[in-house]
């Protein structure tokens, strides 16, 4: 008996384990999904459909029995087919990072080090970003789109869509900080949540933001609809509403978020800074938040205030989006004012002086000079080997001077220089590009001893490191006028026969490449007396 008692232990508690298992599978999955529809078109039959849409575990004869078909040859284009969500197949989509400001890191699955994530960046599921003072906007397949603020910590926990029906699947965790998000509206089966360490907050195509710690999740819905799961159960959150879920708790906030504020400047077209910008004071507004985001989506700065005014400084020119939302006092965000405006400031610019444009300089340390327009402006020297300037090799610090020497010799070569100039505010500006041929200098080439024998000259001069040529001129003239003999010789010595009792001049230098200035040393002059 006790044996038996046993034996019905141990397959009771296997078949127990069993529908665990089952279970947490179908809560890793989510709950059962429902059916979606697709209209048939034409050269579509249940075989292709099923090839395209299904994943492995199912087949066209599943949709037929599914459909009750009997019949598949006598399927129609515009004919509906009933497809179980669960059915599709699911394909890994990575998000994209449209846009990153300031210190934005990210920790890619399976890795334990975090790295930079740039503009443009993949992300896929496992990958974990975190922001210190910085802010990423990021794109799904779909089309959403989700800023992660600063100090914020999300983990991305699937990234997937079905097929070619438009469904996407998007699970992310925030286990710190705030995201904004703006859910395209999504078809029947698609989902997108967001959890925290105290709630779920599901949509189907909405504008909403989550502020979550370890101990509350606060959801501020500005369009649509918000679905916000707790340990207590669900609350629907609308449009101008909030709601705080504080972990262990059953209470759950709910309120009216703040209206938006009423801006009180309208000339979106601003050519000084600084610029003052005021709005209506919001009856329920502790304090205001403004950001400022450029019109590629990067964020320039996100601030609290206490007063209905702000004041924009050192800007770029460019189109700038402008959100002003008010704060009550529990520290809800309420709906943006949204504000576009374009900063088309007067260049400050710098005029290059020399070297001249496509000029040649013979020294390797050469001097450049330009002049400011704005005398306040400081400028920075820089030098590149390409006119893309993504090979520098000088730049300077920035100077009020105008004139600069370059410390570290430039190799013989060409060389394209700007200055980069910076003004009061914070504008940034470049000059114009200019061109210059680094030509660098020999040492000279002196004769060192002379011999003579009977009407023969023999010549002796000093070599020179990284020559192997050296020309040989000789005249009549002091001043070189008639050229008598010019010889390229590849050693240091050269014996010549000269006519006694006349006078000549010789000269030697090394001979050299384009990018080389090479010059005559001293003269000395010759002479065979006459027997």
């Amino acid at each position: 008996m006790m044996r038996a008692a046993q034996s019905f232990a141990r397959r009771a508690l296997a078949v127990t384990l069993l529908w665990l298992g089952v279970l947490f599978i179908a809560a890793a999955d989510g709950p059962p999904s429902s059916d979606w529809h697709y209209t048939l078109r034409p050269k579509d039959s249940l075989q292709t459909v099923g090839e395209s849409l299904l994943n492995a575990r199912y087949t066209w004869s599943d949709l037929a029995r599914h459909n009750q078909i009997s019949q598949v040859d006598r399927l129609a284009p515009g004919s509906i087919i009933k497809i179980p969500i669960s059915w599709l197949k699911q394909q890994p989509h990575p998000a994209i990072a449209l846009s990153t400001a300031g210190h934005v890191m990210i920790k890619r699955a399976g890795e334990v080090r975090y790295e930079k994530l740039d503009t443009q960046h993949e992300i896929r599921v496992g990958d974990e970003i975190a922001t210190q003072q910085g802010s990423v906007l990021i794109r799904f397949a779909d089309g959403s789109i989700l800023r992660l603020e600063e100090h914020s910590n999300l983990i991305f926990n699937r990234l997937s869509k079905y097929g070619n029906t438009g469904m996407v699947d998007t699970r992310m965790r925030l286990n710190k900080g705030s995201i904004a998000t703006e859910v395209k509206p999504m078809i029947e089966g698609s989902q997108f949540e967001i959890s925290t360490p105290s709630a779920v907050a599901a949509v189907r195509g909405t504008a909403f933001r989550v502020h979550a710690d370890a101990n509350q999740t606060r959801v501020e819905v500005t369009e649509g609809v918000v679905e916000v799961s707790h340990e207590h159960g669900a609350t629907q959150v609308e449009a101008g509403q909030g709601v705080t879920v504080h972990r262990g708790s059953q209470i759950v906030d709910k309120r009216r978020l703040p209206d938006a504020p009423e801006p009180l400047f309208s000339d979106s077209h601003i050519t000084e800074l600084p610029k003052n910008l005021e709005w209506e004071a919001t009856p329920q507004a502790e304090s205001y938040r403004y950001e400022i985001n450029h019109d590629s989506g990067q964020r320039v700065k996100s601030q609290k205030i206490s007063a209905p005014e702000m004041q924009l400084r050192q800007l770029k020119s460019g189109t700038y989006n402008i959100s002003i939302r008010a704060v009550d006092g529990a520290g809800y965000e309420g709906i943006d004012s949204e504000s576009q405006v374009v900063i088309e400031l007067a260049r400050t610019t710098a005029e290059l002086l020399s070297p001249a444009d496509d000029s040649t300089v013979d020294t390797t340390h050469p001097e450049f000079s330009w002049k400011l327009s704005d005398l306040s402006a400081s400028g920075r020297l820089e030098i590149a080997t390409e006119p893309t300037f993504k090979k520098v090799v000088h730049r300077s610090n920035y100077l009020s001077t105008t004139r600069q020497r370059v410390s570290k010799p430039l190799q013989p070569g060409r060389y394209y220089w700007r200055v980069q100039v910076v003004n009061d505010d914070g504008e940034v500006d470049f000059s114009p590009v200019r061109s210059v041929k680094i030509r660098a200098t020999l040492d000279q080439v002196s004769i060192l001893s002379v011999n003579y024998l009977d009407n023969q000259v023999g010549l002796y001069w000093n070599s020179l490191d990284k020559v192997d040529t050296y020309v040989l001129q000789l005249s009549d003239s002091a001043g070189f006028e008639t050229i008598l003999r010019e010889e390229e010789l590849n050693k240091t010595s050269a014996l010549i026969r000269l006519s006694p009792g006349k006078k000549y001049y010789a000269r030697v230098k090394g001979l050299a490449n384009d990018n080389v200035l090479s010059e005559f040393g001293p003269v000395k002059e010759l002479f065979i007396e006459k027997p």
